[in-house]
């Protein structure tokens, strides 16, 4: 049975829940599934993933006018019932708060009688970014009961998500795969540390994610800087685009670190970075189970990261990596220097996250079965229900 599935996301961007978007779709395409990406907005500057074979942008950025005064666009929501009715999808996956919004929106104004699947894909944790009065009840009477079925990264949001969504026919929880052919390395460590300015004795943390306030980079050069004192040759390199670029090279500078951190801006190769680094560092105040965790682990990298959603589930305290709290500073320095200042130690836990990878078959192509199996649960329950 091939499924016809649309796939709604916020940009085409290189993300963590878009880049695995993209994956899952080139791997179910391969598999003989019809896929049809659909983008709520134009990606910002250069961070843009390559255009699909079938891809679709409703609009050229979030908070313009008409959305910024009203809270949505007309427009994306018709350009949105358009693109479903042209493609005509079984499953219509929508990935984040506002894409959600616009496809139950759209659906609801849809008068055609051939509804497909509605799917919400959670990354992240649920519910925390429906604040708000007004939005919770927006979300709770209206948009999550009209959702058909759920996905998650995470095994402990199934329970809250089952309260969330009470007319899905199916919460299933798939754990996020990683394409390990996208962490093959294309050129050699030293390579690699030639070309952004590190010495190859030097101790390297890695962060790779957007530039954005959950992320709370900030927390993560305010502990390197803390802790250069004892180890005054390690570097930070610094993935990733957003917003907040501009101050947190400020906030580098006027920490006295600029010379011990590299910002990389959007990179597309992950697996040189990871392959040329030491470990990897994540400190953000909320999380589902991070995209950069998974592939740190396949990759055999050690991880510092803060007890945000469900990052316990990849980093495994002391055998993979270790974890702190969001507002621990002095245990987040202190773990992020331990493993700088231990390379025997770092190794054992990046060899214990690479075998507990290969254990878990944490794989694109395991996803992609997953969904599959997913989707015709989900779709062959709806038809029962329906001839019942």
């Amino acid at each position: 049975m091939d499924v016809r599935v649309a796939l709604l996301n916020p940009r085409s961007q290189r993300r963590g829940g878009e880049i695995f978007s993209r994956q899952l779709a080139e791997e179910l395409g391969r598999r003989g599934h019809e896929l049809l990406e659909i983008y709520l907005y134009l990606p910002s500057g250069d961070q843009g993933l390559p255009p699909a074979p079938a891809e679709i942008h409703l609009g050229r950025g979030h908070g313009r006018w008409p959305e910024r005064l009203l809270g949505w666009d007309p427009g994306i929501i018709w350009r949105l019932r358009r693109a479903l009715a042209d493609f005509r999808p079984d499953v219509l996956q929508v990935s984040g708060g506002k894409t959600i919004r616009y496809a139950a929106l759209a659906l609801a104004l849809d008068r055609s009688g051939a509804r497909p699947l509605f799917v919400y894909s959670s990354i992240g944790q649920p519910g925390v970014w429906v604040r708000g009065a007004p939005r919770r009840w927006l979300y709770s009477r209206w948009i999550f009961p009209s959702v058909t079925a759920v996905v998650t990264v995470a095994r402990r949001f199934v329970p809250e998500l089952e309260r969330l969504c009470p007319n899905a026919r199916v919460v299933r929880w798939i754990p996020r795969g990683v394409d390990r052919r996208r962490l093959e390395p294309t050129a050699s460590r030293e390579a690699v540390r030639d070309e952004l300015d590190t010495a190859l004795d030097s101790a390297v943390a890695l962060y790779a994610g957007a530039l954005a306030p959950e992320k709370r980079v900030d927390r993560l050069l305010r502990a390197f800087a803390a802790g250069l004192r004892r180890l005054p040759t390690a570097t930070l390199w610094i993935a990733g685009g957003g917003d907040l670029d501009a101050t947190l090279r400020g906030l580098a500078d006027e920490l006295g670190i600029g010379d011990n951190v590299r910002f990389l801006g959007t990179r597309a190769d992950i697996g040189n970075l990871l392959s040329a680094s030491d470990l990897v560092a994540l400190t953000s105040d909320t999380e589902g189970v991070p995209g950069i965790l998974r592939e740190a682990a396949a990759a055999g990298r050690a991880m510092v990261a803060t007890r945000a959603g469900a990052t316990d589930e990849v980093v495994l305290d002391g055998e993979t990596g270790l974890l702190v709290e969001c507002d621990d500073a002095p245990a987040l320095t202190r773990a992020l220097f331990d493993l700088l200042a231990d390379p025997e130690r770092r190794r054992r836990m990046g060899d214990q996250a690479a075998r507990h990878s290969r254990q878990s078959s944490l794989s694109i192509e395991a996803a992609a079965e997953a969904h599959e199996a997913f989707y015709r649960e989900a779709l062959g329950r709806r038809v029962r229900e329906a001839s019942a």
